[in-house]
């Protein structure tokens, strides 16, 4: 008899939750199916019944954390708001995210597995481009409206996170900087704003 979906995607978001844990403590290599079945409260049979193998599984909590993300950060676009004000919130929103336990724990089992495995990566990598960020969602609005001149969004999303990233990001990521204040952060994300926009913003627009 088959079980009832509402039963099997429980099962498979514990497995999920499960895996998270276990990367996260862990690694990646260091990660045991035996232990995520465990941990999940089901059988390695059952794991593998949702997850064909270890790297497929990895593969699906790096996605569905990576959706989730965007998801946390996204945005709606509102037109009776200045376009400063709403990029602030937006860079606000995407720096207390990065700067979470769980993404930066994530990101290192991602980007240590990334170099053991180009292949890998590549996959990991093409999986989550299909998932457009809260910033390129909210750009393209912003075009559509003619407030900003964006040649390239995918483009301009990626000058505006590297920003961020490149200061306040990877220097954490690797012990550079083990920690920022609010004050620092504030002042990061308010200068990109504003060369952001110095940039791009549409100067008949008031």
């Amino acid at each position: 008899m088959t079980p009832p979906r509402g039963l099997r995607n429980d099962k498979r978001e514990a497995i999920l939750a499960a895996a998270a844990s276990e990367v996260l403590e862990r690694g990646y290599q260091g990660s045991s199916m035996d232990r995520i079945a465990e941990r999940a409260g089901v059988s390695k049979r059952t794991v593998y019944n949702h997850f064909g193998s270890k790297d497929d599984l990895f593969r699906t909590v790096v996605g569905e954390h990576w959706g989730q993300a965007q998801q946390a950060i996204s945005m709606p676009y509102d037109g009776n708001v200045p376009l400063r004000e709403q990029l602030l919130e937006l860079g606000r929103r995407e720096v207390e995210l990065l700067l979470g336990e769980e993404f930066m724990g994530l990101t290192r089992a991602v980007l240590s597995e990334c170099i053991r495995s180009p292949q890998w990566a590549g996959h990991l990598f093409a999986d989550m481009k299909n998932v457009e960020s809260g910033i390129q969602v909210w750009l393209r609005q912003a075009v559509k409206e003619a407030r900003l001149n964006i040649p390239d969004v995918e483009f301009a999303a990626h000058q505006f996170m590297g920003l961020i990233k490149g200061f306040l990001f990877w220097p954490r990521i690797i012990g550079w900087h083990p920690d920022s204040t609010r004050e620092e952060r504030d002042r990061v994300v308010v200068s990109t704003v504003d060369m952001f926009l110095s940039y791009y913003e549409k100067k008949t627009h008031t």
